[in-house]
């Protein structure tokens, strides 16, 4: 179910940043530059959402203070596979593996380094809105380890998905807030929108006001300029 709500508006805008600082750091830091989307939050049942995890993925328990309880940033088993074939230079690809199968050293390497990446992305995509501090509270691959809610509870999955050359795979990576810790956050997360509309709507009436100011420009000769076109010249 998609959310509709103001605050939420917030959220997805969170997640278009989370997107796009988390694109260039894999680009810059892991040499990767993947197919990366960004999908529209969605609200569903904890139970619902995490019986349909993949196995084995990366299942992370996080605290990002000053949020209520613990959130879950879920690595799909395909992102990890695709980022180490990418490091050692081949291409990007699906990889079939069973259930119970772990992770190698090297396959936990670059989920290290894939956290550390999406924490950074995270605290700069929420800056605008509050300053949060990500920790690490526990990491399995099965996802019935990760209690950070009751089965009845109702949870906000933030999706980015990561297209490979097999179309028939979905590789993704989840950002999981429980809904009462960012309903916790509403007045904020809605007031910043506000302030946020509020400022460009000043911003496009300043605009259109100064754009019609007619004034005079002394240089070597007398011109009638209006303001914008002083835009072409510079000032000695």
């Amino acid at each position: 179910m998609c959310i509709r709500d103001r605050s939420y508006g917030a959220l997805t805008q969170i997640n278009e940043r989370f997107h796009r600082f988390f694109r260039t750091r894999m680009l810059t830091e892991l040499d990767y530059n993947p197919r990366l989307s960004v999908a529209t939050p969605q609200l569903m049942k904890y139970s619902e959402y995490i019986r349909n995890v993949a196995s084995p993925s990366s299942i992370n328990v996080i605290e990002l203070e000053p949020l209520k309880g613990e959130a879950l940033i879920i690595i799909h088993p395909q992102v990890v596979f695709s980022c180490l074939d990418n490091w050692y230079g081949g291409q990007a690809r699906s990889l079939v593996v069973g259930d119970e199968r772990g992770f190698t050293a090297n396959e936990n390497a670059i989920i290290d380094r894939l956290c550390e990446l999406m924490f950074k992305s995270t605290v700069e995509a929420w800056s605008p809105y509050v300053e949060i501090d990500i920790n690490l509270v526990n990491r399995d691959i099965n996802p019935l380890f990760a209690n950070i809610a009751g089965d009845d509870e109702s949870v906000v999955v933030n999706r980015f998905l990561i297209r490979l050359r097999d179309e028939d795979t979905e590789p993704y990576i989840d950002i999981v807030y429980t809904y009462q810790s960012l309903n916790l956050q509403r007045d904020l997360l809605s007031s910043r929108i506000q302030t946020q509309e509020a400022d460009q709507k000043w911003l496009d009436r300043l605009h259109a006001t100064i754009s019609e100011v007619d004034f005079n420009m002394y240089a070597v000769s007398y011109t009638h300029l209006r303001a914008h076109e002083t835009l072409r010249y510079r000032v000695w």
